[in-house]
């Protein structure tokens, strides 16, 4: 009888491993911001008449918080690029812990998203945790925010007429175009479908107004 014991037991941790092993295995983020990204267009009003996914990475952060780096095409110029970030725990590799609470940040002029929000990620000076995106994930939050097309320039450029046309409209259509991929990739993802807070610093608040007045 013990021996039929232990034969069940050692049956039963077998196939929870295969099972955990089958559940760890991530999810096709890229995939689902491909199609977010076609949702978005037709679901907002302001949002780009293209959007393509051209790039996702995926860092460890600390302990089970992950961050998503996307490189989203917003349009025919060589430069109509952002990129979009996302903070979230996991519940296994790849697999976002489920998230009621979503905050989409936009950084100001002097920095992008990880050197705003993530500062502490890319320092060896001071723990990685002590960044508000890290500190909001581990608090259960679903952290999201945008580069802006202007950090996705080449620090070589010197010819800058293709900037001509990015003025406040047109970072309202480029946030437009993030959010509804955040949104998507979220319930795609099982991370959740409810709402996503707006949170801007420095002139991401003036473009956060402008979004939010549209």
């Amino acid at each position: 009888m013990r021996n039929i014991s232990r034969i069940a037991l050692f049956t039963f941790l077998i196939l929870s491993s295969f099972t955990c092993a089958a559940a760890a295995q991530p999810a096709d983020v890229r995939n689902s911001a491909a199609a977010a990204c076609a949702a978005a267009q037709s679901a907002s009003p302001v949002a780009r008449a293209a959007c393509a996914v051209e790039r996702v990475e995926r860092r460890h952060i600390v302990a089970d918080v992950f961050e998503y780096s996307f490189k989203l095409k917003v349009g025919a110029g060589e430069h109509d690029r952002i990129g979009l970030h996302r903070v979230v725990r996991e519940r296994a590799n790849g697999v976002a812990l489920r998230a009621e609470k979503a905050l989409f940040m936009v950084h100001g002029d002097l920095w992008g998203f990880d050197e705003a929000f993530m500062s502490s990620t890319l320092s060896g000076a001071v723990p990685r945790e002590q960044s508000l995106g890290v500190y909001l994930a581990r608090k259960g939050v679903d952290v999201w925010g945008i580069d802006l097309r202007w950090r996705q320039v080449p620090a070589d450029t010197t010819d800058f007429s293709f900037m001509k046309d990015w003025d406040i409209g047109a970072h309202v259509r480029d946030i437009a175009a993030a959010i509804g991929v955040a949104r998507s990739v979220r319930a795609a993802t099982g991370g959740g479908d409810g709402r996503v807070a707006l949170f801007g610093w420095s002139r991401g608040g003036a473009i956060a107004y402008a979004y939010a007045n549209e």
